[in-house]
């Protein structure tokens, strides 16, 4: 009832303009409105950046850089964390963002097997699901937004390592040390 409830209040919030930009979504490149355009045209100049330098161009240089990959996008952004980060701070600068993410998600599933043996095995378990679906959203904006030098991006990726520590004291606490 309370998802329905939701799903109304919802479809009845949503701004006119975002169902008029939901319609213009297409998959021919040729009916991409300018926005959609600017966003490919941003992620090409970044690919270019990085195979052209693979050890980045260095950190907020993009907007300078992406005039000499395409002039109509001077002083524009990449609308993408992955590639940002690619471009800016290079190959591995994108492996170390990739290794946080997927640390993050390994810890996640460990400690779902940890807190089988805990009695409120099922607050945490509603933690860890919290969390998972944050950075399943997170990871889906991080696509179309740029979050490369947000702070909370960083934040979001630590918190597994929060609940790592609860549940290692809560184990400590069962078990009497």
């Amino acid at each position: 009832l309370v998802m329905i409830i939701a799903l109304v209040g919802t479809f009845t919030l949503i701004d006119p303009g975002f169902w008029s930009r939901i319609e213009n979504i297409t998959f021919d490149i040729s009916e991409i409105d300018t926005s959609g355009q600017g966003r490919l045209f941003a992620w090409q100049a970044a690919l270019s950046m990085t195979s052209e330098h693979p050890f980045g161009i260095g950190e907020g240089n993009f907007k300078t850089y992406i005039g000499k990959y395409n002039p109509d996008m001077t002083g524009r952004d990449t609308h993408n964390t992955l590639l940002k980060c690619l471009a800016e701070l290079g190959i591995q600068g994108a492996l170390v963002l990739l290794l946080l993410i997927g640390n993050a998600f390994y810890i996640l599933l460990s400690l779902k097997k940890q807190v089988r043996i805990l009695p409120n095995k099922n607050d945490f378990l509603w933690h860890i699901y919290g969390l998972k679906i944050a950075l399943i959203i997170y990871l889906v904006s991080g696509m179309f937004l740029t979050q490369t030098y947000i702070e909370e991006s960083y934040w979001l990726l630590m918190y597994p390592v929060f609940l790592k520590r609860a549940v290692e004291n809560e184990i400590d606490t069962i078990q009497g040390i």
